[in-house]
C-alpha cells in the first residue's frame, strides 16, 4: 500500500467516523417529536388563575430527584402553549399525551365551554381512568345523576353527572384558594417588564 492510498485510508476512515459520531450524538441530543405530560391541569381562568400556577409547580417539584428540572411534566395551557393559529389542536395534542387529567372544579369551570370540550376529549379517549378532582369553589359536589344542579354555585359539569354509580374520590382545596399567605408564597414573580 502506498503512502498516498494509507493517507487516503486513514482519512476517509476518520471522516466517516466522525461522520457517524455526529450523526449518532444530533439524535442523542435532538427533542422527542411529542412530549408526554404526566398531569393535564383544566380549570377556569375567572377563578383559578392563581391557584392553577401553585398547583402546577407543587406538582413540578413534588419528590424532584436534585438532577432533573421537574418531577412531573405538567400541561397547563399558560405555560405550554405557544403562539399557533388553532388553540384547539395544540390542546387536543396535549390531551392525547397526558397520563391524568386533573380538574380544578368551580361553577365558573362547570358552565366553561373549554372545560367542557376537554373533559369531553378525555373521556372518549381513556373513560374516568387517571381523572382527579380538587374543588376549588362552590357548593359540595353532587354526583347523582338526576340530581337539580344550581347552576351559580354547582362545580359539577354536566358531562360528569351520571358516570360514577359512587362518589369519586375528590380534594377540597376551597380553603387553600382562600389562604392569601399560602397563595402568595407559591405564585411566580411578577416580570419587570
Amino acid at each position: 500500500m502506498s503512502l498516498q492510498s494509507k493517507s487516503r485510508w486513514l482519512y476517509d476512515s476518520i471522516y466517516l467516523n466522525a461522520q457517524n459520531y455526529v450523526r449518532k450524538l444530533g439524535r442523542r441530543l435532538r427533542w422527542p417529536k411529542s412530549r408526554r405530560y404526566d398531569v393535564f391541569i383544566s380549570y377556569s381562568h375567572r377563578t383559578d388563575r392563581g391557584l392553577a400556577p401553585a398547583i402546577q409547580n407543587g406538582l413540578q417539584q413534588l419528590a424532584k430527584p436534585w438532577y432533573r428540572r421537574h418531577a412531573l411534566h405538567v400541561f397547563r395551557d399558560e405555560t405550554d402553549l405557544g403562539a399557533s393559529p388553532g388553540l384547539w389542536p395544540a390542546i387536543r395534542s396535549a390531551l392525547v399525551r397526558s397520563r391524568c387529567f386533573i380538574l380544578l372544579m368551580s361553577p365558573e369551570a362547570a358552565s366553561s365551554a373549554w372545560v367542557r370540550r376537554e373533559l369531553k376529549l378525555w373521556l372518549r379517549l381513556n373513560g374516568t381512568r387517571s381523572l382527579y378532582f380538587a374543588l376549588t369553589s362552590g357548593d359540595q359536589p353532587d354526583w347523582i345523576q338526576h340530581a337539580e344542579p344550581h347552576a351559580a354555585t354547582d362545580p359539577v359539569p354536566a358531562i360528569l353527572r351520571g358516570l360514577y354509580r359512587e362518589e369519586p374520590g375528590w380534594i377540597d382545596w376551597r380553603d387553600v384558594r382562600s389562604d392569601s399567605e399560602w397563595l402568595w408564597r407559591s405564585l411566580p414573580l411578577p416580570s419587570a417588564g
